[in-house]
């Protein structure tokens, strides 16, 4: 599995699916509010420090295999950075 992880001048975000997020056996529950989603909660963008790692270790825990690819967007402003997005909580 690919996972994007986005990130700008001052923070990061791992950008899974609702589908990869449920895959892991995980819901909104177990994310922090300093993680994003899109407004129809089809895409989740996990903060770096705490979310990402969690989602990763459950990954880890399953045995499912997956390569991250590192994605820079220039500015807060840029339709693709997650913090244009809603947050979680």
């Amino acid at each position: 599995m690919n996972i994007i992880c986005i990130t700008d001048q001052n923070h990061g975000w791992g950008i899974i699916s609702a589908q990869q997020l449920k895959d892991a056996r995980m819901t909104e529950k177990d994310i922090s509010a300093f993680s994003y989603c899109t407004p129809n909660r089809e895409i989740y963008a996990l903060e770096e420090d705490v979310d990402f790692p969690k989602y990763l270790n459950k990954l880890d825990a399953m045995g499912i295999k997956y390569e991250i690819k590192d994605r820079h967007i220039p500015d807060e402003d840029h339709r693709d950075n997650p913090r244009t997005w809603e947050h979680i909580k």
